[in-house]
């Protein structure tokens, strides 16, 4: 009859932990006792004045205030309505195609759709000098083309424009897809 793998395998593992069974366990005394402490003679600490009291006071009143307040303003800026876009879908400008558009053809097309408008125009620099430069016209520059639009007060929109040939500008983005009957921008 074959002997049992498994007797055999506990057989090794006790031949093998025999040694460890002379051991003693460390002892770990615990930490340090403290040194107890030493009182000194004469009169205990001073009392702290009762105009630092007041101080602290007002100091505590004033930041809960504070901070009761940029709660309050964080809550309302939270939970207050969403300003519709009128280029979300479904608003009044979704299927214009205004992205990549020269800016007086954007200010015609807005017109028409009696849309108030707040122009943007940036003039991107090398990024090895400074940042780009932001400038509210009354009305498109020559040479401009829109490259982003946001929602604007009242049911408006601001339009974000800069030169065409802006050797520093980003891409244009893509032109929002999902109007079949939106003609094809203009290049001119």
């Amino acid at each position: 009859m074959a002997p049992d793998p498994l007797l055999a395998e506990e057989a090794l593992v006790a031949r093998l932990l025999a040694p460890l069974s002379q051991l003693e366990p460390a002892r770990w005394p615990g930490p340090p006792a403290r040194a107890p402490a030493r009182r000194r003679a004469g009169r205990s600490r001073p009392a702290r004045p009762a105009g630092l009291r007041r101080l602290a006071l007002v100091a505590l009143v004033l930041a809960s205030g504070a901070l009761a307040s940029a709660g309050y303003a964080l809550e309302e800026w939270i939970d207050r309505a969403a300003t519709p876009s009128p280029t979300n879908p479904g608003g009044p400008l979704a299927c214009l195609p205004l992205l990549g558009q020269p800016g007086a053809r954007a200010a015609a097309l807005l017109s028409d759709r009696q849309v108030t408008v707040s122009w943007r125009f940036t003039r991107y620099t090398d990024p090895l000098r400074g940042l780009p430069r932001t400038s509210q016209p009354d009305r498109p520059p020559p040479r401009s083309v829109v490259e982003g639009l946001a929602a604007g007060e009242g049911g408006g929109v601001i339009v974000f424009l800069r030169d065409r040939a802006d050797p520093y500008a980003p891409p244009l983005p893509p032109a929002e897809e999902g109007c079949s009957s939106a003609p094809a921008p203009d290049g001119g």
